[in-house]
């Protein structure tokens, strides 16, 4: 069963990323300054679906240092409870595929009541691309050079577009500043945090896929800083893509996408941008920093194939990353 989801915040949101105020174990020092995230990561997503599915299956209970899902401390895979959150919620973190009865996530984009609205593809409003026959020689790998004929002064221009109109940063989303005193770090102090609003009828949406039906509206927290939105299930609609075919082939990235390395072998360039996040290794205590790819990128490749296979992860799909729209030019 497919459901269009739409998330709104009830007060300023802030979602954090590997730059916020943990500490910076590269630079040894902590951060005081943190600025949320337009977006919603697609695992935290995932992270509060399947908090919300064992909430109205109640099973995860609230308890004075927070809440979790009471299956017995002994020979627990063997008790009933168990059993059924790994049945409704899945085991193991959000890469892992196993997500329960969650099938799927799509991207996470904007609405204005039925209006589906992205952030623009990074190339949207360049006017002149094109593949050269300039050879360039990038890491030891021979690439064409793209020519993007951009003016230096004006430099590259971002908005949120749908099928009916193109919205600038302003028209839909609001900074709001607070400052207060840092008190869980070695070096006690003064931080300052930026978060956003969404102006008027905006919301947050994505389409949800799920193996049996289940009532999941109500008010849900979302990301570490527990910002509250007002979550609402309604029937499925198909999503309409706004973007405008270029005369080159390229790959538009739609929501964050992880890259393998090797996908650098078949690219002639990326204009795009990317964030850090932190990944977790379930019973290893082990983390592992990777760079993201945000959606609104445009991957240009020399290997159509090859970067279409790359990019097409089962599981990450699974949880709304790595989505994309390939846009040939002769096709």
């Amino acid at each position: 069963m497919k459901y269009l989801v739409r998330l709104k915040p009830l007060k300023p949101y802030f979602f954090g990323s590997e730059n916020s105020f943990s500490d910076d174990d590269i630079r040894k020092e902590s951060r005081y300054f943190a600025k949320s995230l337009l977006f919603p990561q697609q695992t935290t997503i995932i992270g509060m679906l399947r908090r919300e599915i064992l909430r109205k299956n109640n099973i995860m209970t609230i308890h004075k240092k927070g809440e979790w899902a009471d299956v017995g401390k002994k020979d627990k895979e063997d008790t009933p409870t168990y059993k059924e959150a790994v049945r409704l919620a899945g085991k193991g973190d959000v890469f892992s595929g196993n997500l329960g009865i969650i099938n799927s996530i799509s991207e996470i984009f904007l609405l204005n009541k039925d209006e589906f609205i992205f952030k623009s593809e990074k190339d949207r409003y360049i006017k002149d691309i094109s593949k050269t026959d300039i050879e360039v020689s990038l890491n030891g790998e021979i690439r064409k050079f793209i020519n993007f004929n951009i003016d230096s002064k004006k430099g590259i221009k971002e908005n949120f577009v749908s099928t009916l109109k193109s919205y600038e940063f302003d028209d839909i989303f609001k900074n709001s500043i607070s400052v207060g005193i840092k008190i869980d770090t070695k070096e006690n102090g003064f931080y300052q945090k930026e978060s956003f609003i969404l102006k008027d009828d905006f919301e947050f949406g994505f389409i949800l896929d799920l193996d049996e039906s289940i009532d999941l509206s109500g008010i849900v927290e979302i990301g570490g800083d527990n910002s509250l939105f007002h979550l609402k299930l309604e029937e499925y609609k198909e999503i309409e893509y706004p973007f405008i075919k270029k005369e080159i082939d390229r790959f538009i990235i739609l929501s964050d996408t992880l890259l393998d390395k090797t996908i650098m072998k078949y690219v002639d360039f990326i204009l795009g941008d990317s964030y850090l996040i932190r990944t977790i290794k379930r019973g290893k205590n082990k983390t592992k920093r990777q760079k993201v790819l945000k959606a609104g990128s445009v991957i240009y490749p020399n290997d159509i194939k090859k970067v279409e296979e790359l990019l097409n992860d089962f599981n990450l799909q699974k949880i709304g990353m790595n989505k994309f729209k390939k846009e040939i030019k002769n096709v």
